[in-house]
């Protein structure tokens, strides 16, 4: 379908294959977070090396400044917040007519796998991925492995969420890196994989080394946040993970470009 090719080559690069995709959905369940305080100006700040920004319908509305190039990957999925209960208890927060009137290029849905409502999440994202496939809309599905942090970066769950949740019909997925075996992860898995960064991650050095470890191994890019804009040098490091995606930078050269 020419509609959804088109909403893709949006979002994932169509002369490198890649994609470098800026989460700034987190202030649906961490509200004002540091980092993202003021949407608007992390946005214009870091937009300039992203293909697409993973963004709540409000955020969108209010905080985002159309340019005609940067992808859109709408959030419609969510419900609980830190204040609140089960953070996998999600439901549906945006119509597919909704993200369509906004000029979304995608949309994304979380799943719960080994989950209390790892049912819920799966079928919510089958029910979604049937409408989005009506209008040529592509569906990003983000997992999430167990209540055990292990389990998060475990080839074995990994390899299980992300085929399942092709399975059910998405179109990307953003998942975790594992150190073992992700080579097997992407084998297993029909459609692109695109990695999450999670929580802070300890040094700029071992964000470089997962995201070129996990090109090297398959990976189509990555849908990160956190790692990118709480960084002290924000543009330095986005600036760092487009070379590495788009221009074959190693972690050296990541490093020299962050030093810029």
């Amino acid at each position: 379908m020419i509609g959804k090719k088109n909403r893709l080559a949006r979002i994932i690069n169509p002369k490198t294959k890649r994609s470098l995709i800026l989460a700034m959905d987190h202030g649906m369940v961490l509200g004002p977070t540091k980092g993202i305080e003021n949407p608007k100006e992390t946005i214009e700040l870091l937009k300039e090396w992203s293909d697409a920004l993973i963004i709540n319908k409000g955020i969108l509305s209010t905080s985002y400044i159309p340019d005609g190039q940067t992808g859109i990957v709408l959030r419609i999925s969510g419900g609980p917040t830190i204040a609140g209960g089960d953070l996998s208890q999600e439901g549906i927060t945006t119509s597919i007519e909704e993200a369509l009137r906004v000029s979304a290029d995608a949309v994304i849905v979380n799943v719960y796998v080994g989950f209390e409502t790892e049912r819920s999440t799966l079928l919510m994202l089958s029910k979604i991925a049937d409408e989005c496939h009506k209008y040529g809309l592509p569906l990003v599905g983000s997992t999430a492995v167990g209540k055990d942090k292990e389990k998060s970066f475990d080839p074995k769950y990994i390899k299980l969420s992300t085929r399942v949740v092709a399975e059910f019909g998405a179109d990307l997925i953003k998942t975790y890196y594992t150190e073992t075996k992700f080579d097997e992860v992407v084998a297993c898995c029909p459609v692109p994989i695109l990695i999450a960064g999670g929580p802070h991650l300890d040094s700029d050095e071992q964000v470089f080394k997962i995201v070129h470890e996990s090109i090297q191994k398959g990976a189509a890019g990555i849908a990160m946040g956190r790692n990118i804009w709480q960084n002290n040098n924000a543009v330095g490091m986005i600036k760092a993970l487009h070379g590495i995606i788009h221009k074959g930078y190693s972690v050296e050269d990541a490093i020299q470009e962050y030093k810029k």
